[in-house]
C-alpha cells in the first residue's frame, strides 16, 4: 500500500469523513466546503470528494452519466481555479467564475477547486465570495488548505472540515528513570539545537494534555532562550534536565539571561 493510499485511509477513519460522507449522501454536497489536510492529500482528496459531489446518488460509485465521465483527464465538470496547485490570483479566481456558470456536461453541477487557499489574496478572495456564498444550482465548491487559516470573509461562507488533526504526530514522554535520563543523555550530545527543540516541543505537547502547565511552559521557555541565546546544546540539556527530574523553574535558571 501507497503512503497516499495509507492516508487516505487515516482520512477514511475520522468522524469528519464519515460526517461529510453521511451528508453527501442524504442531502449532497455542502455549496462551498473547506478541507484542510496535508499538501499530498490535496489531489487524492480532490478526486475523492468529485466523485461523491458529482454523483447523482452522492456515492461515486452509482453509474450514473457523471460517474461514467472520469477518465484519464479527470471529469467535464471538475474544474481547477488552478492547474499548478498553488494559489490562484485575481485572474484565475475570474476564470473560475466563468467556467462555473457554463451548463454543466454531465452531472447535475459543476464543482469548481481552489488549491492553496490559505494562500489567497484578499482581492482574489474577495472576487471568489458572491460565489461561494451562491453558487449557480447545483453547483459545488471545493476549498484545498494546508494550514486552517483562510481569510475571514471566506470561512464565513464555506463549511470547514479539518483533517490535519488527524496526521499529527502523537507527542511523546520526556524521560522518566534515572537509565532513560541517561541514555537521552548520551544520545543527544550529537544533535542540533533545531533537533533538540523538536524534542522539547513533543514533550511539552505531552505535558500540556495531562495539564502540566508549568513544566510545558518552562520547556518552552527553555527552547526560545536558547534560540534567541545560541546556546549550546550541552546547555540546554541540563537546562531540561533539572525542569523535569527536579523541578526548577526555568526563571530560575536564566534570571541572567532574560531580557530587562
Amino acid at each position: 500500500m501507497s503512503d497516499i493510499d495509507t492516508l487516505l485511509r487515516d482520512v477514511a477513519r475520522t468522524p469528519e469523513w464519515a460526517e461529510l460522507t453521511a451528508m453527501i449522501s442524504e442531502r449532497g454536497a455542502p455549496q462551498s466546503l473547506a478541507a484542510i489536510l496535508p499538501e499530498e492529500l490535496m489531489r487524492p482528496f480532490r478526486d475523492e470528494y468529485a466523485r461523491m459531489a458529482l454523483c447523482d446518488s452522492g456515492t461515486g460509485t452509482d453509474g450514473c452519466a457523471s460517474c461514467a465521465s472520469w477518465g484519464g483527464e479527470g471529469h467535464p465538470d471538475l474544474v481547477m481555479a488552478r492547474g499548478d496547485w498553488s494559489a490562484p490570483g485575481v485572474s484565475d479566481c475570474l476564470v473560475l467564475q466563468a467556467e462555473m456558470h457554463l451548463k454543466p456536461v454531465t452531472a447535475r453541477g459543476r464543482l469548481g477547486v481552489i488549491p492553496s487557499a490559505e494562500g489567497l489574496s484578499p482581492p482574489a478572495a474577495n472576487s471568489l465570495l458572491k460565489l461561494a456564498e451562491e453558487p449557480p444550482a447545483g453547483s459545488r465548491l471545493l476549498f484545498l488548505a494546508v494550514e486552517d487559516n483562510l481569510i475571514p470573509t471566506i470561512r464565513s461562507r464555506v463549511w470547514m472540515v479539518r483533517f490535519a488533526q488527524a496526521f499529527e504526530a502523537a507527542a511523546s514522554p520526556p524521560p522518566r528513570t534515572s537509565l532513560e535520563w541517561a541514555e537521552w543523555l548520551e544520545g543527544t550530545r550529537k544533535k542540533s539545537l533545531d533537533e533538540l527543540a523538536s524534542e522539547a516541543e513533543s514533550w511539552a505537547k505531552f505535558l500540556s494534555e495531562r495539564g502540566e502547565w508549568n513544566a510545558a511552559a518552562d520547556l518552552a521557555n527553555v527552547m526560545y532562550l536558547s534560540k534567541k541565546r545560541h546556546m549550546p546544546v550541552s546547555m540546554v540539556q541540563d537546562a531540561l534536565t533539572v525542569i523535569l527530574r527536579e523541578g526548577v523553574r526555568s526563571e530560575q535558571i536564566f534570571s541572567d539571561l532574560r531580557e530587562a
